[in-house]
């Protein structure tokens, strides 16, 4: 007999993204858009290891020719605090009005910051800090300069109106948001993925299927939302594995699973994620573990916890993995699923794998759980009540 109809009810906040650009060929775009946008000083964020291997680098600061205005290339993993200030106050010097991220999520992070740093023209990091630990939302006066983001990895920040910065001082990671911090542009051109460490490639494609995993299973879901979350994990699923080429084949692999990244963050505004992204948060922020690694050893664990809540949302998340289950057995099998993805391309699926000792999990726990009270959205977007325990249990089966 045929469930009857619920009545669909809400609303949905696109985010001010200008232009998306995807394909071999979408940096040649880059030009018109900085003349679009009417800049004249631009400025680049982008990472140590990026700034060494010139050739890309080199590629973008061509096409920016005459507006190249400075480049900082120290970012480190997960936003420490330090290298957001030192970037504004470059891009100050440098009377910077546009701002390029050419990176994965940490440089479009900092980047999202320098330009609230610059727009607002703060005088001091102490305020985006409290923000952050608090997982407050960030009040903007007036305008930021644009940002213009080139992706490397599928961690798919460039989406999103949020950006995390790392308190170094307690090792605490937390995050800022509001719709300005999106940029209003993006370049998803895999050509310039190549240079991309394999680790780094793979695991953030796990990221991408974790944001595409929670946010399909939340409470707080919704139709477009949906749709779009498991057509991400199709093509993960899919296309991920052969990605690590980059032959011809590898490249248009690579261009899917860009594609498939865009979806997972598509209306990030409106659906969050959940807790294996809490987690994830604590572990990377405290104990330097790269945000994809935290989501391979998370995510079967959070997605277990989760089944128990939602069986109904399960099962179409182990439909588009290409598994024959029913919701009473979908938790298990979507978990073994993930987890075995994750081995099969030689990435870690324990935290004492990637160096966190036994010692350092209460702590970690402690963090997570000031994470779920501290915020109104990460509480509203968790299935069911979370106590400490239940984090206990799941970090420890992580370890």
């Amino acid at each position: 007999m045929a469930q009857p109809a619920s009545e669909p009810q809400g609303e949905f906040v696109f985010l001010p993204v200008d232009t998306v650009a995807f394909g071999r060929g979408a940096l040649e775009r880059l030009p018109a858009e900085v003349e679009r946008l009417g800049c004249r000083r631009a400025f680049i964020v982008t990472t140590a290891s990026l700034l060494r291997e010139r050739t890309l680098l080199e590629r973008v600061e061509r096409l920016l020719g005459a507006r190249h205005v400075g480049t900082f290339g120290s970012v480190r993993q997960h936003t420490p605090s330090a290298d957001v200030w030192a970037a504004a106050e470059q891009a100050r010097q440098a009377v910077a009005d546009l701002i390029v991220s050419f990176g994965g999520s940490t440089v479009n992070d900092c980047a999202k910051l320098v330009a609230y740093v610059l727009g607002e023209r703060t005088a001091g990091i102490g305020g985006l800090l409290r923000c952050g630990v608090e997982h407050r939302g960030l009040a903007v006066s007036g305008n930021l300069p644009p940002h213009i983001a080139i992706t490397t990895t599928l961690s798919a920040g460039e989406f999103t109106t949020g950006a995390s910065i790392t308190d170094e001082a307690t090792r605490v990671k937390g995050t800022v948001s509001h719709t300005a911090l999106a940029p209003r542009v993006v370049l998803l051109d895999p050509s310039v993925t190549v240079a991309t460490p394999e680790w780094l490639w793979l695991s953030s494609g796990i990221k991408a299927l974790d944001h595409a995993v929670e946010r399909f299973y939340s409470p707080l879901h919704q139709p477009l939302v949906d749709a779009l979350c498991l057509e991400a994990i199709r093509l993960l699923a899919r296309y991920l594995p052969s990605s690590r080429a980059t032959t011809e084949e590898g490249l248009a692999a690579r261009g899917q699973c860009q594609i498939a990244a865009w979806l997972s963050a598509f209306g990030w505004a409106n659906v969050r994620v959940g807790l294996s992204h809490i987690l994830g948060h604590q572990i990377g922020g405290r104990c330097g573990v790269p945000h994809g690694y935290t989501s391979c050893i998370t995510m079967p664990h959070a997605i277990r916890f989760v089944h128990r809540w939602a069986p109904d949302r399960l099962a179409p998340i182990a439909e588009a993995l290409g598994l024959r289950v029913d919701e009473r057995t979908a938790g298990d099998a979507v978990a073994q699923a993930v987890a075995r993805l994750v081995a099969d391309l030689g990435l870690p699926g324990r935290l004492r794998e990637v160096g966190v000792p036994l010692e350092a999990l209460d702590a970690l726990i402690d963090a997570a759980m000031h994470e779920v009270e501290s915020s109104e959205h990460l509480r509203a977007g968790l299935a069911g009540e979370i106590r400490r325990e239940d984090v206990a249990r799941l970090v420890r089966a992580a370890w």
